[in-house]
């Protein structure tokens, strides 16, 4: 059985997508502790294609002097996903059938 056909999410893409975009971020206490996780699809960006994929880790601004440092509650800004800036980071969880 074939996955079903799920477009890209990036406005005129026509290819298939191999990504759900999710929202992560972690809520701790003063003391540290975790007492809350937003995992969430991002519905300003549902889904992703590989060329997409790699375009929104390539050119995702941390405002970190290390582009690859992603921190809960910081923010991260992204070519195609989390347009309304929500704190925390993107993740991706692979579609069934798909392999990246």
């Amino acid at each position: 059985m074939t996955a079903p056909f799920i477009p890209c999410a990036v406005d005129g893409c026509a290819s298939s997508a191999i990504v759900e975009v999710i929202l992560y971020d972690v809520y701790r206490t003063d003391q540290g502790a975790v007492y809350d996780v937003f995992y969430e699809q991002d519905n300003t960006c549902q889904y992703l294609c590989r060329a997409h994929l790699s375009e929104n880790e390539h050119h995702a601004d941390t405002g970190e002097s290390d582009a690859a440092l992603r921190r809960y509650r910081g923010r991260v800004q992204y070519p195609h996903t989390n347009k309304r800036q929500a704190l925390g980071f993107t993740t991706y969880r692979p579609l069934h059938g798909t392999s990246l």
